[in-house]
């Protein structure tokens, strides 16, 4: 997809399962370079068709750089689902770009094992959508994991305590979280 192109797969009048789009190198398109979904058309003869799905997908060894909108978009444009998505052991080589991976969908994308242009990994707003993108690679070789995990701040905003004072606190860990619960830390 060198000079320009965008690679655009789409479920239009069929379900689609078991995409794999691997060892690419994508360089300079107008929009998203990659995009996956449902209903690319929600108009014309398209405009009343049943809904269709995508299941198991797997982006893996490319070399996205210089995109126009978005390296990597994942998910229904209309109707539909993609789901069961695996982005690892790519390369997001980011220039003045705002936005790297969207995911349109509820369905969490495992983007996992990615070298997002920086050692400190992907800028959380060049991420959209319910995506898990840690561990990264450190380097574009892909040779080293991130093995940092985040610090949560406590703060609390509670004025005097007894011993049997509830402790109102918050937690902000700085960067965004998937499948957090209370349950998760203990104070």
């Amino acid at each position: 997809a060198l000079g320009g192109s965008n690679v655009l797969w789409f479920a239009e009048l069929s379900n689609l399962n078991n995409l794999v789009f691997s060892d690419n190198i994508l360089n300079g398109s107008s929009g998203s370079e990659v995009a996956i979904g449902t209903d690319f058309r929600n108009d014309g003869p398209f405009l009343n068709s049943p809904a269709k799905s995508i299941t198991t997908v797997t982006v893996s060894g490319n070399t996205f750089s210089n995109w126009g909108s978005r390296a990597l978009r994942l998910g229904k444009v209309g109707l539909g689902t993609v789901t069961e998505v695996t982005v690892s052991n790519n390369k997001f080589l980011i220039g003045s770009q705002t936005t790297t991976l969207t995911n349109t969908e509820d369905s969490l994308v495992n983007a996992e094992s990615n070298y997002w242009g920086s050692p400190t990994g992907p800028v959380a707003s060049t991420i959209v959508g319910n995506v898990d993108y840690r561990p990264w690679y450190t380097t574009s070789s892909l040779n080293n994991l991130d093995t940092t995990a985040p610090i949560p701040v406590i703060i609390s905003t509670a004025g005097s305590l007894t011993k049997t004072s509830p402790i109102p606190f918050s937690v902000n860990f700085g960067e965004g979280m998937n499948d957090f619960e209370l349950g998760d830390i203990t104070v």
